[in-house]
């Protein structure tokens, strides 16, 4: 059926078979004129802010400023915008002589949260908190508010750093302390620096030098650094800690897990992927694949569970040659490589220096055990359907064109040439016929150009005679639009002799007008 709807849709479109006898215009949809909301604006950035009653925002280009307006067109904030992030707008108080920036926090309709507006804030999910600075006896202060309006920490720290496992460094004259998201004290205010880490630990800096301190503020022995101490976030945390010119590998104890190494670099990959997983808890050494000679390491363990190799035995960095296993250690790809990279789970970059004018450029497929030459490979990333495709020409395969994810040969290498549209594929099969193909890898219909491929979201496509519906019928006409439907409202200009306005209109209308589910 999907397949018959798609062909008529085409056929509409080449024939030239007629359309609707009297199309809707914007007076059917309810339209709402935008430019009349406010004076002289002549273009609008039209973004979806809140998930609730569809509120917009709208970017006048030449003054650089914002106003929110919701789905019916009424201005919900009488303010000017110089910057909305997620719900929380930055905007000049014009009653303030310094002009400063101040901000306001909005709930999903676009409302003030609570009256007060601040110099700054910062909104942290996970807490369900602010951070927030407000001015107290001529002096800018910072405290904390909850998501209702509750003073969780009066404005009395002269500055307070990001909230974190409900934790954040606050200071207090030139002394730095820490505390939780409703002001009880951890550690007490002494030092220069403070680091929360996802682990039961803190990362201060006292003196110039950095160290762990446990929650009680007891310094952890064998812990001091020259820089800060990074921690990952595998199940037994480890961070690096440099001392003269070597770094080390050390656990939330204090313990050394990997000897020391000059190479920043080396001793960050270890910290960043997940050792432990692979080694004993008792001596946390490396499992070296070659148990005699012990000549390979592990060198990286991707979160796809693709573990990069390495062999080092050359000495030089420059000279290192890498390989690839899974996650039961076995060799999927030879340490023969020069370089490899990943770009995404499951596909990797790798390279080799075959002469000293020939280097050799693969694409490597994990899932399917593919090599592509680099050359042969076609990039195109969907951020609709968040989903990178490859469009390859396989060796292997009299170098016939197919499209590949990263889990799997969407469209099988049997085609002289594929071409990338905004709403799937155009192949070229070997007897010069072109062929439709969605997103999902399926060939809905045959086309005489590439241009005939029907781009039909919620059940209307867009054509230069205005929105139609899948059999080429029109709906709506005498426009251009400005964004997709967002939230079930976009933004279009109108092409009608005589006006130029900007209108938001509701899909749901469309629809019902159009006959459509």
């Amino acid at each position: 059926m999907k397949k018959i709807i798609a062909v008529l849709f085409v056929l509409c479109l080449i024939t030239g078979t007629s359309y609707a006898d009297t199309p809707y215009t914007f007076k059917d949809v309810d339209a709402i004129p935008v430019q009349k909301l406010v004076e002289d604006i002549p273009y609008y950035q039209f973004v979806k802010v809140f998930s609730d009653d569809p509120v917009f925002q709208l970017e006048e280009y030449t003054r650089d400023e914002n106003v929110l307006i919701d789905h019916r067109g009424k201005v919900i904030e009488n303010r000017s915008y110089l910057e909305i992030d997620k719900n929380i707008c930055s905007y000049y108080d014009h009653n303030d002589k310094h002009l400063m920036i101040h901000k306001v926090a909005l709930d999903n309709n676009g409302k003030s949260k609570f009256d007060p507006t601040y110099t700054d804030l910062r909104y942290y999910k996970d807490s369900s908190a602010y951070v927030f600075q407000t001015k107290v006896e001529n002096f800018y202060k910072y405290g904390v508010i909850s998501e209702n309006g509750q003073i969780l920490v009066q404005p009395k720290y002269d500055f307070a750093g990001d909230i974190y496992h409900d934790l954040l460094p606050v200071q207090l004259g030139n002394k730095i302390g820490l505390i939780d998201k409703n002001g009880s004290k951890i550690l007490n205010f002494e030092y220069e620096n403070i680091t929360v880490t996802n682990t039961d630990v803190f990362c201060v800096k006292k003196d110039g030098i950095w160290y762990l301190v446990d929650k009680k503020g007891n310094k952890i022995k064998n812990t001091e650094s020259s820089k800060a101490i990074k921690f990952n976030n595998s199940k037994n945390p480890l961070g690096i800690i440099h001392q003269g010119t070597m770094y080390y590998v050390v656990d939330t104890k204090g313990n050394r897990v990997f000897e020391h190494s000059d190479d920043e670099f080396y001793a960050t990959e270890v910290l960043n992927c997940n050792i432990l997983e692979y080694v004993s808890n008792q001596d946390y050494k490396f499992i070296p694949l070659d148990k005699k000679s012990n000549k390979y390491d592990i060198y990286t363990i991707y979160e796809d569970g693709i573990i990069k190799i390495v062999d080092r035995t050359t000495g030089n960095f420059d000279d290192y040659k890498y390989g690839l296993a899974n996650d039961k250690l076995e060799m999927i790809v030879p340490i023969e490589w020069d370089y490899i990279l990943k770009q995404d789970d499951k596909v990797y970059y790798m390279t080799q220096q075959i002469s000293p004018t020939n280097k050799k450029i693969i694409i490597y497929f994990a899932n399917f055990d593919k090599y592509i030459n680099e050359k042969d490979v076609k990039k195109h990333e969907n951020t609709l359907y968040n989903t990178t495709y490859y469009i390859v020409a396989d060796a292997d395969n009299k170098n016939m064109q197919g499209v590949y994810t990263k889990d799997q040969i969407l469209i099988k290498p049997m085609y002289k040439s594929i071409k990338y549209i905004d709403s799937g594929f155009v192949a070229t099969d070997k007897n010069n016929k072109l062929l439709y193909f969605d997103f999902n890898g399926n060939m809905i219909s045959e086309i005489n150009k590439i241009e005939d491929a029907p781009i039909i979201k919620n059940g209307i496509a867009y054509t230069d005679n205005g929105w139609v519906d899948a059999n080429g019928n029109v709906i709506v006409t005498g426009f251009s639009p400005r964004t997709d439907f967002i939230n079930g409202y976009a933004l279009v200009h109108s092409s009608t002799k005589g006006d130029s306005n900007y209108y938001i209109v509701s899909l749901e209308k469309i629809k019902k007008l159009g006959g459509i589910k």
